[in-house]
């Protein structure tokens, strides 16, 4: 949202996305059911031409390609 100008820039968006995206909620939802869940919490975009697999446990999460159309990498660990 950042990088479209649809929230203003100096917001602490990493402390908003820890507390909006609850992955811990996932986790604890569905790993009972033995659903895979991600090694970590957060990933990039748009490094995946083709079908790749995410790290999870108890086993991986096939993914499919991820490219954006303007060829541009999401990193979360960039945002500040």
């Amino acid at each position: 949202m950042r990088r479209w100008g649809l929230i203003e820039a100096g917001l602490p968006l990493q402390e908003i996305a820890r507390r909006v995206y609850r992955p811990d909620l996932y986790a604890d939802a569905l790993a009972p059911a033995g659903a895979p869940i991600p090694a970590s919490d957060m990933k990039s975009e748009g490094e995946h031409a083709g079908a790749w697999s995410l790290p999870a446990s108890p086993g991986p999460i096939a993914m499919g390609p991820d490219l954006f159309c303007d060829g541009a990498v999401f990193d979360p660990a960039s945002v500040s």
